[in-house]
């Protein structure tokens, strides 16, 4: 009798020692399906999200793009009304919130009876901005050798703004020229009183030429986001300044 009850006992034992080791192995293979599981979700979202585009991205002389910058681009023609503005090449691209923002910002000009803009210039591959550097070079050798005591109007490939898809030259037909005077039109006035409003500064203004290295450009605005784009408006910054708290003498 002894005897028996020890032999149940002991296939009590192996079996509840095999029930444990059976659990443990159940346990172990769900975990690791669950993790294996949210590890593919994980990477399947992060891969469909679309990196988030810096808009206070600085390129300048001293920050020259970084060549892996990809902006989610669109045709001008997808994201601003042709009621609104219009467009000296069809092809011109933007990138997409800067572009919906410049919408928004020609039709609020529009209601207060401001109207005419014209996009003169947009987005600008790399190359694209060397043949005009180039161009540049031609006619002068000494060409931006020395900017920031004689600023310049072109900048070289590697450090235009166009190629963020950011930045926009403003014109109207009223004066379709990129010069000094547009600063003083109607549209131009506007647009520097305004586009902060609307995420855009005046990227390169009068008397900060010996921060930016580039001439005063009335019709060059940059999209940075509303919050920064106004905080900058309002001290009176260049975005060198406000970056990097850059404030030179002349």
């Amino acid at each position: 009798m002894v005897r028996m009850q020890k032999s149940k006992r002991k296939r009590s034992a192996r079996k509840a020692f095999l029930l444990i080791i059976i659990s443990a192995l159940l346990i172990f293979a769900c975990v690791k399906t669950g993790l294996h599981g949210a590890s593919k979700v994980g990477i399947a979202k992060a891969k469909h999200q679309p990196a988030a585009q810096d808009y206070l991205v600085l390129v300048n002389w001293e920050h020259p793009i970084d060549d892996n910058i990809s902006p989610e681009l669109v045709y001008l023609y997808e994201v601003i009304d042709s009621e609104n503005a219009t467009f000296n090449n069809a092809e011109h691209q933007v990138e997409h919130a800067a572009g919906s923002a410049a919408n928004q910002m020609f039709a609020a000009a529009k209601r207060e009876g401001i109207e005419g803009y014209i996009i003169n210039s947009a987005y600008r591959s790399a190359a694209e901005q060397w043949a005009i550097w180039q161009n540049r070079l031609d006619q002068d050798p000494s060409y931006g050798s020395d900017p920031y005591n004689s600023p310049v109007k072109a900048m070289p490939g590697d450090r235009s703004e166009h190629s963020t898809g950011l930045a926009l030259d403003i014109l109207s037909k009223t004066h379709n020229a990129a010069d000094d005077a547009y600063g003083s039109t109607v549209e131009g006035k506007w647009l520097a009183e305004h586009a902060h409003k609307y995420g855009f500064i005046l990227r390169y203004p009068k008397d900060k030429e010996h921060i930016t290295g580039v001439i005063y450009e009335p019709w060059h605005f940059r999209y940075v986001g509303v919050d920064a784009a106004t905080e900058i408006y309002e001290k009176g910054l260049c975005l060198e300044e406000y970056l990097l708290g850059v404030y030179k003498d002349k």
